[in-house]
């Protein structure tokens, strides 16, 4: 279980789901894949981000997303999960090198 509100491992992300999304960013900025569904795209894309009072990354929240008229991420977050462990673990290669 993860909860994305919960406490992130490192002092840079508000809690764990901005740190999930930034680390999935980083992945992908180094060559990961990912399957090519115009929906996962559209998710990637939805959120913004800002930093809070502590000059920490905070990603938007989904009601704001969904405020905006766009469709809350599921399909993002759920991606930010599946790699979350191959990210943390830093397995790399072909483990985690494409999402299938």
């Amino acid at each position: 279980e993860v909860n994305f509100g919960g406490k992130s491992s490192s002092h840079l992300y508000a809690n764990k789901r901005a740190q999930m999304w930034f680390d999935m960013r980083d992945w992908l900025a180094a060559g990961g894949a990912i399957p090519n569904i115009a929906a996962l795209k559209q998710d990637l894309g939805a959120p913004t981000y800002k930093y809070n009072p502590s000059n920490q990354l905070i990603l938007e929240p989904k009601d704001d997303i969904k405020k905006r008229g766009l469709p809350s991420p599921d399909l993002g977050d759920a991606l930010a999960l599946g790699l979350d462990v191959c990210v943390q673990s830093r397995l790399g290669g072909s483990a985690c090198g494409h999402f299938r």
